[in-house]
């Protein structure tokens, strides 16, 4: 099949190429070529796994000694006519199997979400005419036709791109959206988030328009690839599970061996052997904390409540207890650290004294209201804001500063006559307007790309380039923005070739601003003995800014890339996780590695997540933590959903967690205290040849309803 061939391929390829490659025309695909494409290589859907079958799930939970204990008791006890003490201990039973069915049965829906996520409907070129088609019958080879607001329903080779960005937060975790371009890179890489020239099942054009030819369908996209992970990533055992299960066994082998010794003891005093069976009950009713299942239960669900006021709600009773136990947690930086909304922090001019710079920077922020395409439009009685998530950003900034009223921004729009708009090939965007008999044209963009059309001399250029540097390593998306008078009185375009000696205006630096109360939650975490471990999709250098300003890491600590990450085996991973806290440039797969080499240390770990991209690592941690604001399949594949994004509300739900663990801890000394005084008296009442003081029954009714 075609699309086995890996995407990586496809974006080093041209688009003549690949379009050769897949035997597709301009004009698309033919009804017949469709029909036979879609016989061979199946709908566009994600291949849902074989679910547990219910009975099995309900079987798994009569697993662990304390359960066989239970067992053998409650068939000895119908063995021997005791009714009323099987009928008690069948109870127990049974509430513990169906509250681990429940529990385990609704986890398996995970997958489902996943698959529902994906769009369902999808415009392509077929038969040389623009076809609305259910995303499910989009077949390798269609062409897919693009704009503003469509989502990706497979992954793609771009044909055509005018300014367009893509959002990829769902599968990288980036937030900033991604400059896609038709023309082929010749350096090659693995990570997707750097594949210019590709686009991806379930992300979304933030802006621009494109043409796009499929070059991989279902379980063949990065898409699939992640709900592969998600489905086979099997949930280990929580921490109060692994010790239970330990409890339970080391309980067992101490109750076989005084029912052993007491059997022979009563056989050498010529006890009948019903009566020893009797005995042999009580003996294992008294051992055994028939009430711990229950109490568990009740101890966790009020604590699901304490938790849930920290506007956390817990998905699952054990994940209440195990957030209580978490020595590593994994955190997302965009929107939990962060905001999750780029804002203007930052205007840099150049002049010196107070007075110049304010003159300056009102200069830099007229020429940003003349150069930003955003502006508020209505829809439907809804008010929103268009352009791209920069743009957006600097309209925000503009609004707040109040400098320009709303009929003067329609005066300059009217004079407006000509525009380029963002193109990641450019790479900036520029704007043309009259002026008397003049004209005045503004431009904005990367600054390493305006710099070369401005007039400034070795001097100022180096001026700049340092200022730039000081921004970017404080974690700031720089823009430069630059403008000319000129006559333009008989020219009614721009063109390219017009941005050229540009006098440069100034710098304007964007970021994610971190959340005010991170720097003080991050310390908290610390002198807890908790660490925290930044995990993302973003670029090393703005990881390391922000990790830096919350006192996550120091200026010379390392900071792990994706493709670091790939090049170690596990061992090797391993080892550097128990070191490094900062890990950015990271794809699905290197997250659900990075927690299992973590868990390979011995740490309890919660990750935290809002992105389909997120979902394998959730599952796979001890505690998953989806945000408020994530999609619903990292809320279904987490054990714990936040009601928001705040990194303060993940502390304040682990405090909770840990009052909890240390209330588990007395119900389990206070039931054992119980249960071995018990037993005391009935080995003491055996030993001096006195009457049962207590029956099977009498001990169980203690047990549940008093513990």
């Amino acid at each position: 099949m075609r699309q086995v061939q890996e995407g990586i391929a496809y974006g080093a390829m041209s688009p003549m190429d690949v379009m050769r490659s897949l035997g597709v025309t301009r004009a698309g695909l033919s009804s017949a070529d469709v029909a036979a494409r879609q016989k061979e290589g199946g709908k566009n859907v994600l291949p849902k796994p074989p679910g547990r079958r219910a009975w099995r799930v309900f079987a798994q939970q009569f697993r662990g000694a304390m359960m066989m204990v239970l067992l053998v008791a409650f068939i000895v006890a119908n063995v021997v006519g005791h009714m009323d003490d099987a009928l008690l201990i069948l109870c127990v039973i049974a509430l513990h199997a169906c509250l681990g069915f429940f529990q385990e049965y609704r986890a398996d829906r995970a997958f489902e979400k996943l698959a529902a996520y994906l769009p369902r409907r999808a415009q392509v070129l077929r038969d040389g005419v623009p076809t609305d088609v259910a995303a499910a019958d989009v077949v390798v080879g269609d062409v897919l036709l693009l704009d503003a607001g469509y989502h990706v329903v497979a992954d793609a080779r771009v044909l055509t791109a005018t300014a367009l960005e893509v959002n990829e937060a769902a599968l990288t975790g980036e937030s900033v959206a991604v400059a896609k371009q038709m023309n082929y890179e010749l350096q090659i890489t693995n990570h997707e988030g750097t594949r210019s020239t590709m686009l991806y099942a379930g992300t979304s054009v933030a802006a621009g328009r494109a043409t796009a030819i499929v070059t991989a369908i279902g379980s063949h996209t990065e898409f699939g690839k992640i709900a592969a992970l998600t489905t086979t990533v099997e949930n280990d055992r929580t921490p109060l599970e692994a010790q239970l299960a330990v409890f339970s066994r080391q309980l067992a082998i101490v109750i076989l061996c005084v029912v052993g010794i007491v059997g022979v003891f009563g056989v050498a005093r010529g006890i009948p052997f019903v009566d020893m069976l009797v005995l042999g009950i009580a003996l294992a009713v008294a051992a055994i904390p028939e009430g711990l299942l229950v109490t568990l239960t009740v101890t966790l669900a009020l604590g699901m409540q304490r938790i849930a006021r920290k506007r956390a709600v817990v998905r699952t009773l054990v994940a209440a207890e195990t957030l209580g136990s978490v020595t590593v947690l994994c955190v997302d930086k965009t929107g939990t650290l962060t905001t999750g909304e780029m804002t203007v922090t930052k205007l840099a001019t150049g002049e010196a004294s107070e007075k110049e710079k304010v003159k300056s920077e009102k200069r830099l922020i007229d020429a940003l209201a003349m150069v930003n395409a955003a502006r508020d439009v209505q829809r439907d009685s809804h008010e929103y804001v268009t352009g791209s998530m920069t743009e957006k950003a600097i309209h925000a900034f503009l609004k707040e500063k109040i400098w320009r009223d709303e009929e003067n921004r329609d005066e300059e729009q009217r004079s407006m006559i000509g525009e380029l708009p963002f193109s990641s090939a450019n790479k900036f965007s520029a704007r043309a307007f009259r002026d008397g008999d003049g004209g005045r044209i503004v431009a904005m963009g990367a600054p390493e790309v305006l710099l070369g059309r401005a007039d400034c001399t070795d001097a100022e250029r180096g001026m700049l380039m340092s200022k730039i540097e000081q921004m970017s390593g404080r974690g700031l998306r720089v823009l430069m923005v630059v403008e000319k008078s000129e006559k333009r009185k008989e020219k009614s375009t721009l063109e390219e070739t017009d941005i050229v000696d540009m006098h440069v205006v100034g710098l304007v630096g964007l970021e994610d601003a971190v959340r005010v109360d991170v720097p003080e939650m991050v310390r908290v975490a610390k002198a807890a003995g908790i660490r925290a471990v930044m995990v993302t999709g973003d670029h090393p250098r703005t990881a390391r800014a922000v990790a830096t300003s919350i006192g996550l890491v120091a200026d010379n600590d390392a900071v792990m890339t994706g493709v670091e990450v790939t090049r170690l085996n596990d061992v090797a991973l391993a080892a550097q996780v128990a070191r490094v806290n900062v890990f950015a440039r990271i794809s699905p797969a290197d997250k659900l590695r990075i927690v299992r080499a973590l868990q390979h240390n011995g740490e309890v770990v919660a990750m935290t997540g809002d992105g389909v991209n997120d979902a394998p690592a959730l599952r796979a941690a001890d505690v998953g933590i989806a945000v408020g604001s994530g999609t619903d399949v990292a809320k279904e594949a987490a054990d714990i959903v936040l009601l928001d994004n705040g990194f303060a509300t993940i502390i304040a739900a682990v405090r909770e967690g840990r009052g909890l663990f240390d209330n588990i801890r007395k119900v389990v000394v206070y039931l054992m205290a119980s249960s071995g005084s018990e037993l005391v008296l009935m080995l003491a009442a055996i030993a001096l040849g006195l009457p049962l003081p207590l029956l099977p029954i009498h001990i169980l009714w203690i047990n549940i309803l008093s513990d």
